[in-house]
């Protein structure tokens, strides 16, 4: 009864026999026993006979014996939950062959709207196209395309006749997804996109019902989302709240597919690469890719006495460790470049080639910010209406190695603008004592650095 409840949470369902459907689908989709299928579906029709003879109806029993027919014969799609999930692996792979391959443009076209109509994606010109999704910004750039180009994807259309390149189209993105490990034992066809698409939708969370709205026929993976009703009140789905819904459902799963939001990652310099190799490296090679990521390199003063001279000089905090913050779909691109050159690597969960790449979230980036008493260059620090610091006032460190201490300002000069943190730096001079002083080494980021409330300083005492 549990499970039938929470089925019902989404479902817009207005007959009994639809409710019941919509409950079997529900089974079919959790992979629930053959056992428990048939234990719970003989409690449901238990109830929705009782319930018909209660209103003075006559139960369907052809319709219970159909359903419960579909129900056995039916799987679960475990064959297209494993190839999108080795599709979500190798996407940001997909994104960069298809800035070269109009096949897999397609693909991808239609594969993140969740649609099956190959030959209208053929047909699509460039004056009917509308940029939905930022997966595809790279990939499908109109601005760039020369004024007289009619097609979206150029497949050679005013060549070709349709049935032709309707036939090449699939052969080609078949061959591609093999290669990939992406296979499909019944054949590849249109519906298979679809099928891939559904996949990752439930992946996601996505109901049932919002599924079976946004798709234009049902995959033979999905075979039991013909029992789901949509959420749309009429057939053409052309309601639009319904259809705002289903664009929101829609850039739900492509952003499982490839988040277009930037995270932070690392990457692990091999001996004898600097940070500036890195940087000519894929500004060479990847310069669009190099403008949209923000790096983050932190460096202190190290001073040293050489002599009866008094040396400065800026050294990394982490000399190997590289820290990078870009587009999900971009760090595929970055790790296969500094790999080839043998410069660099991106770090994964595990030590497996086709893992995820390790993201650090950004409450553990502040917190590595704080501890070594730097900023992002991501970071933009604005002063409010508090004071600033100034000589004489009391004070409290708040990142970096001196984190905790408190003492009297003495004296501020400001220091060399080091080209990885964006804020303004000062060399803050602090009396830890009456009788002690010590100058802070390295740059400190005013933000680092609060006063301490005089008045409740008092108190305390």
């Amino acid at each position: 009864m549990r499970s039938f409840l929470e089925s019902m949470q989404d479902n817009v369902a207005t007959t009994p026999e639809q409710m019941f459907s919509n409950w079997v689908a529900t089974m079919i989709d959790r992979k629930l026993s053959d056992a428990s299928r048939r234990r719970y579906f003989g409690v449901l029709s238990a109830l929705y006979k009782e319930y018909l003879s209660s209103q003075n109806d006559t139960p369907d029993s052809e319709f219970l014996t159909n359903l419960r027919n579909f129900m056995v014969d039916t799987e679960g799609p475990i064959h297209a939950t494993r190839m999108v999930e080795r599709l979500r692996k190798v996407f940001g792979m997909v994104i960069n062959d298809a800035r070269h391959q109009p096949e897999l443009a397609l693909f991808l076209y239609m594969l993140l709207n969740a649609s099956s109509d190959l030959t209208g994606a053929i047909s699509l010109t460039v004056e009917n196209y509308q940029p939905e999704f930022p997966q595809l910004d790279s990939v499908i750039d109109i601005n760039t395309f020369h004024h007289r180009r009619r097609y979206v994807f150029d497949l050679g259309q005013s060549r070709k006749r349709m049935p032709q390149l309707y036939r090449e189209t699939l052969v080609t993105i078949e061959s591609y997804l093999m290669t990939r490990g992406i296979r499909f034992p019944q054949g590849f066809s249109v519906v298979s996109i679809l099928s891939l698409w559904v996949a990752m939708a439930r992946k996601v969370g996505i109901p049932l019902s919002e599924i079976r709205t946004a798709i234009s026929e049902v995959p033979d993976d999905f075979s039991y989302l013909s029992l789901v009703p949509p959420t749309a009140s009429n057939p053409d789905n052309s309601d639009p709240l319904t259809q705002s819904n289903t664009d929101i459902v829609k850039r739900t799963v492509a952003e499982a597919f490839s988040p277009s939001c930037d995270h932070w990652h690392a990457m692990k310099l091999r001996r004898g690469t600097s940070f500036a190799d890195i940087s000519e490296k894929l500004t060479e090679v990847l310069p669009d890719v190099y403008r949209a990521t923000s790096f983050f390199y932190p460096e202190r003063e190290y001073v040293k006495k050489t002599g009866k001279k008094i040396v400065r000089e800026m050294v990394p905090v982490l000399p190997d460790i590289v820290f990078f913050r870009v587009q999900a779909r971009y760090v595929a691109d970055i790790d296969r470049t500094l790999r080839y050159a043998n410069m660099a690597w991106v770090f994964r969960t595990v030590n497996t080639p086709d893992s995820d790449y390790s993201m650090i979230d950004n409450a553990s980036m502040l917190t590595f910010e704080r501890a070594i008493g730097q900023l992002t260059p991501d970071m933009k620090v604005e002063l409010t209406d508090k004071r600033p610091i100034a000589i004489g006032r009391e004070v409290r460190i708040t990142g970096g190695v001196l984190t905790g201490y408190r003492g009297i300002v003495y004296d501020i000069k400001p220091s060399n603008q080091n080209p990885t943190i964006s804020t303004p730096i000062n060399q803050i001079f602090i009396r830890l004592s009456s009788s002690d002083f010590m100058k802070i080494e390295v740059a400190i980021p005013e933000e680092f650095i609060e006063e301490v409330d005089s008045e409740k300083i008092m108190n305390a005492r």
